[in-house]
């Protein structure tokens, strides 16, 4: 019984030395992959020769390509790890067709509440490559959830195209109400003076919470055009003419001005 387990165990080892032997070895595997997905017209190639070579233990874990899309088989094809060669086969008269096209999908955003965008969203990357001939109209809308703060937001796009992911930039943040008393700036006065009523306008706004210690009393302008004054009037309108340029829902109070000439 002894020795039959000691056998038992001689075999096992002698296995798994010879399966440690056979997994160090290189070996090469070649095989067809899809292309997909192609331009309904005649000529194109529909796969790609794909050879794999390794050792024993990458093929082991190496997960295997069934599809590929043209163009990222012209642009960057996969390549696997340093102990995996893959060599792709070469399509000249497939990529001689890709081109490139400008593409901004919608963008839905999904908003925190009581947040805004501080300027508006900024694409980064904004084009792929594909083969001709190119169709926008399949595109679907893109849902992103915004976080607080400046980030970079991924925007997958269809397969069939490089890269396959853009990329569009938005900076969003809570915003504060704030206000400003100012002077109104008198243009074109006339010789005659005169005086308004009430001397002081108030502009309030909505201002970034991140650019709340930035903006300046300066950064705003009030002024009123007394060209625009007709014979008989009483009244003026205030109009900005200067405002910080993060400032939302800016608006004057009083907007409207009395005034009377000095006699």
């Amino acid at each position: 019984m002894r020795l039959l387990i000691l056998y038992g165990i001689a075999v096992i080892g002698a296995f798994f030395i010879w399966l440690s032997i056979r997994l160090e070895q290189t070996y090469r595997i070649e095989y067809k992959v899809k292309l997909w997905p192609l331009p309904e017209s005649a000529g194109y190639p529909t796969e790609a020769h794909l050879q794999v070579e390794g050792t024993g233990y990458a093929l082991l874990f190496w997960k295997r390509i069934d599809t590929i899309s043209p163009v990222r088989l012209c642009f960057k094809p996969p390549q696997a790890s340093s102990s995996l060669r893959l060599t792709w086969e070469a399509h000249p008269e497939l990529c001689k067709r890709i081109r490139r096209f400008p593409l901004r999908p919608i963008v839905r955003w999904i908003m925190p509440e009581g947040m805004d965008f501080v300027v508006p969203p900024t694409w980064v990357s904004d084009s792929v490559w594909a083969i001709e001939p190119f169709t926008l109209a399949q595109i679907p809308e893109v849902q992103l959830v915004a976080r607080s703060g400046k980030h970079l937001y991924p925007v997958p796009v269809p397969m069939g195209v490089y890269p396959e992911t853009l990329w569009v930039q938005a900076h969003i943040t809570r915003f504060i109400p704030a206000s400003v008393e100012l002077t109104p700036i008198l243009e074109d006065e006339p010789g005659r003076p005169f005086f308004l009523r009430p001397a002081y306008v108030t502009v309030r706004f909505w201002i970034p919470e991140s650019h709340l210690k930035e903006w300046k009393r300066s950064d705003f302008e009030v002024v009123v055009n007394v060209k625009k004054v007709l014979r008989g009037d009483s009244v003026v309108y205030p109009e900005l003419r200067k405002r910080y340029p993060h400032a939302r829902y800016v608006e004057i109070s009083p907007n409207v001005l009395h005034f009377s000439y000095v006699r």
